[in-house]
């Protein structure tokens, strides 16, 4: 092959991937739900709440944390209004007590007990004094929120705060505004 073959082979194959990247990007993009200052998503299939993390995580997002009552509802409306999921009546969020049995805390660190809104159900959280300590994680349910073991499969809501960026575009929620991201930041690449 002559190097201007070979040029253009590279050229085109760096485009292609560009190209896919940024198609993934938009359609990913669409999933989410904005709320106040978050984007919520969530996804049907139940999974164990470790690997419900990560499926969030992998999204440059994280499992949800309630902050007030209106995200509350807010979250608790995602799931009444999606149709379809593989168990009803709860989702995992972002609580869990894997360091020990009384001390939950949010995905992010955070001391439960610090926090200013308290989202458990009545009677929550519940121990059973006849069980060993088995890592338990944070389910709502239009109740509140429970502890549930954590192998559990459930489905899950993950948010991501507007100050997180995937591939250097800020997560929007409808098309104009993905456009306006987009123009915005290829403007802001043609000045510098």
């Amino acid at each position: 092959m002559h190097f201007l073959e070979v040029l253009i082979i590279f050229v085109l194959s760096v485009l292609n991937v560009h190209l896919t990247k940024a198609i993934m990007t938009d359609f990913y993009l669409w999933d989410y739900v904005k709320f106040e200052d978050s984007y919520y998503r969530f996804h049907r299939q139940a999974r164990l709440w470790q690997d419900a993390r990560q499926v969030c995580e992998d999204a440059e997002s994280h499992l949800a944390i309630i902050n007030s009552k209106e995200e509350e509802s807010f979250i608790k409306s995602l799931y009444k209004r999606s149709s379809g999921a593989e168990v009803e009546n709860y989702t995992f969020v972002g609580y869990h007590n894997y360091f020990r049995r009384e001390e939950w805390v949010t995905i992010d660190g955070k001391s439960m007990r610090k926090m200013e809104y308290d989202p458990w159900a009545p009677n929550q959280p519940f121990y059973s004094d006849d069980t060993e300590f088995e890592k338990r994680c944070g389910a709502l349910s239009f109740k509140g929120l429970y502890n549930f073991p954590c192998f559990y499969r459930l489905p899950f809501v993950c948010e991501n705060e507007v100050s997180t960026y995937k591939d250097g575009i800020q997560f929007k929620s409808s098309k104009k505004e993905i456009e306006t991201a987009k123009t915005y930041k290829t403007r802001a690449d043609h000045k510098h």
